[in-house]
């Protein structure tokens, strides 16, 4: 399944196909659920819409379909046995409407979803108090559903906020040595992320440029000797240190991208010759940025 994904990232939607009809084939020749069954086959099909856009794949679809709907009855039935098994405020029930949320995103109940998701954070709050990392989570989906399929950037950034205040001070509380220290380092750094894109998109260079930096400091303090050091969206970075006439350190960015092939292959690629062209056109190289 990640081979179509990357190869739908580097933009060979022939190879995404080839992929994700070999992971279909996998899902049902290992009973591997139908929950993996039905994502394969919604890969699939948009992979194939995307490669051929004439192509028949309502048998396909209508397959993905009836899969959700058996997949919605049977969280809807576990929600409802959870709740009378222990209670309306029970930690699983949490569990249980965030997989209800799930199932109605996937048909396209966003509106749904984000009620279900909210219901859930109410539960956690009460059950965990405010700073635990299940709560943080569930502000960083919320915000994700508001973002992606409601496009209300302005309610997803509030969420980010909640989410980061309280991951900073999970983050600053961590052991070394605890087990739960990778995910709360990549879910503030993830927010973050969002917050910059966001405040790059308001043009609110001065605010974008603090958060980014931020997201640095957190990866020299998380990554092993070797790993990248870049931000998810490090041509957006780029671009705002070219906003703040810091040509040096955008240039420095570049170049670390460019050792490591960023700048010829992959799916950020054009977004980093674009962010390059955007620097040569700032320092007065006009002839090589066109």
């Amino acid at each position: 399944m990640q081979g179509g994904a990357v190869a739908f990232l580097n933009r060979d939607t022939s190879k995404a196909v080839e992929e994700y009809c070999h992971a279909v084939q996998l899902a049902e020749a290992h009973s591997l659920g139908d929950e993996c069954l039905a994502g394969s086959i919604e890969r699939l099909v948009h992979a194939r819409r995307t490669a051929q856009p004439e192509s028949d794949v309502s048998g396909l679809q209508q397959r993905a379909t009836e899969l959700r709907t058996r997949l919605t009855l049977e969280t809807d039935r576990r929600l409802a046995e959870t709740v009378a098994a222990k209670g309306s405020q029970h930690p699983d029930v949490a569990e249980c409407l965030s997989r209800c949320a799930f199932q109605s995103l996937v048909i396209g109940d966003a509106e749904k979803a984000i009620a279900l998701h909210k219901q859930a954070l109410s539960i956690r709050r009460n059950a965990f108090g405010e700073l635990h990392f299940e709560v943080a989570n569930t502000l960083t989906i919320i915000a994700g559903v508001y973002s992606l399929r409601l496009r209300n950037e302005e309610a997803a950034a509030a969420l980010c906020e909640q989410a980061v205040a309280i991951l900073e001070k999970l983050y600053e509380a961590l052991d070394a040595s605890d087990s739960s220290s990778k995910n709360i380092a990549m879910s503030l750094k993830g927010n973050l992320e969002n917050l910059a894109t966001d405040a790059f998109r308001r043009g609110d260079f001065n605010r974008a440029e603090q958060i980014y930096r931020r997201i640095m400091e957190i990866l020299v303090q998380t990554c092993e000797p070797g790993q990248c050091q870049l931000p998810c969206n490090a041509p957006i970075f780029v671009k705002v240190l070219i906003h703040q006439r810091k040509f040096d350190e955008a240039e420095s960015i570049l170049e670390m991208a460019r050792k490591r092939g960023l700048l010829e292959k992959g799916y950020l690629a054009p977004k980093y010759q674009e962010a390059l062209a955007e620097l040569y056109q700032a320092t007065g190289q006009a002839p090589a940025a066109q």
